[in-house]
């Protein structure tokens, strides 16, 4: 398993509002906005909770995550 920054769906090395954007346009339609690749998809999955054959659950609640850091970080001047 490789190392990933969480939240960073876009895999550019920030979490920032890209990632936000990426990740909605995957949960509205996962066949027409896949993600990149293997890391992007553990990168979104933020409460770290996977299906029965281990394929990360991504929802809503990871949108609220990514979010929350990039105002964190954005709030203490502290790009992720």
């Amino acid at each position: 398993m490789n190392a990933v920054l969480v939240g960073d769906v876009d895999q550019d090395g920030y979490v920032n509002s890209t990632d936000i954007v990426i990740l909605n346009k995957y949960l509205t339609d996962p066949e027409k906005y896949p993600l990149v690749n293997e890391d992007a998809y553990l990168a979104a999955n933020t409460k770290l909770d996977y299906d029965a054959n281990g394929n990360p659950l991504l929802n809503n609640e990871d949108v609220q995550a990514v979010s929350y850091t990039h105002l964190r970080a954005h709030e203490t001047d502290q790009y992720l």
